[in-house]
């Protein structure tokens, strides 16, 4: 009677293990008849994560704020106020054409009315506006105007292609001051000395501490 039992057990045991198997290779079958791979291109892309130093140029002179002068007549006056603001990028002066603040420095210095009008870009629309330049000593005319054309700071290599195409940073760069996404025209890469590593936490993004020597010698 045991081994009646026994036997009956043993049937019971390789009946399951015919079914199951059987049920696995067949999924197994109809895996490897979905699965494909093809190639969809030759690209060569290499992930990456070195760490390089950045400069930057904005795509016009951006403004940073307003200030008051002080004029010949002993009095003060904010001309750009209310006029320009933060964020705005200063493209010509007078019909003039202006990529940096050295370019805007220069047209300044040659100004002989008691108007100029500024081109400016302003959330993707070009505005022009009328300012009355404060005349100081030396007969000198001043816009009142702070201006920043780049930045610079530390970041990472995020890709490399057989080309030697690169992808930096992968997200927008804010500047600091006005706290809006800058307009960038150029840029460059420059080898960097990491000396220290900020470990991020909850709420609060980690950071890098270097030292960058912006020169021909170190460009990448």
């Amino acid at each position: 009677m045991r081994r009646y039992w026994y036997r009956r057990f043993l049937i019971i045991i390789l009946i399951f293990t015919i079914t199951v198997g059987s049920g696995l290779l067949i999924r197994e079958n109809r895996m490897e008849k979905e699965v494909s791979v093809e190639s969809i291109s030759d690209d060569l892309l290499i992930p990456g994560g070195m760490p390089i130093g950045i400069y930057m140029e904005t795509d016009g002179v951006m403004v940073l704020g307003t200030e008051k002068m002080k004029s010949v007549d002993g009095s003060s006056y904010e001309p750009a106020s209310r006029l320009v603001k933060p964020g705005d990028y200063i493209i010509e002066i007078d019909g003039v054409k202006v990529q940096n603040k050295k370019e805007l420095l220069s047209e300044v210095a040659k100004i002989d009315s008691d108007e100029v009008i500024l081109r400016l870009r302003r959330d993707e629309e070009n505005i022009s506006v009328k300012i009355k330049p404060v005349k100081c000593k030396g007969d000198e005319y001043k816009l009142g105007i702070w201006v920043r054309d780049n930045t610079q700071g530390l970041g990472t290599v995020t890709f490399l292609t057989k080309n030697s195409e690169y992808g930096a940073l992968g997200h927008g760069i804010h500047d600091v001051d006005t706290g809006e996404l800058l307009d960038m025209a150029d840029g460059r890469l420059y080898a960097t000395s990491i000396r220290d590593i900020k470990k991020g936490t909850d709420g609060n993004p980690g950071g890098m501490e270097g030292i960058i020597v912006y020169n021909g010698y170190n460009v990448l």
